[in-house]
């Protein structure tokens, strides 16, 4: 499969079941969707570049909290460029591709 696009940003906060990213493959389109609520860390992978199925493609901060007064994180919130420092036993999850369809 290969990564059509992007629907959110690394530094925004998602719900669970949210679409984050398109992928396409010979049988079509298919969505990855967040198994859990949190801020999105990091992508795994770039637009335009071929996946595995099961491949991690994102990570997600579980204990990421909502931003007050929004959905999302605004735009011109700088990107963390690596992963944040926990003091819990949670880890961020990677979050693997959508099986072939």
């Amino acid at each position: 499969a290969t990564i059509a696009g992007f629907e959110k940003e690394a530094g925004d906060y998602v719900e669970m079941d949210e679409i984050v990213v398109i992928v396409e493959s010979d049988k079509g389109e298919a969505q990855i969707r967040t198994t859990e609520a949190g801020i999105i860390t990091e992508f795994k992978v770039e637009e335009g570049e071929d996946v595995e199925v099961g491949a991690p493609v994102f990570v997600i901060d579980t204990e990421g909290q909502r931003p007050a007064g929004g959905d999302a994180t605004p735009k011109d919130t700088p990107t963390p460029t690596e992963e944040p420092k926990k003091t819990g036993t949670s880890e961020p999850k990677s979050i693997p591709a959508p099986p072939k369809v």
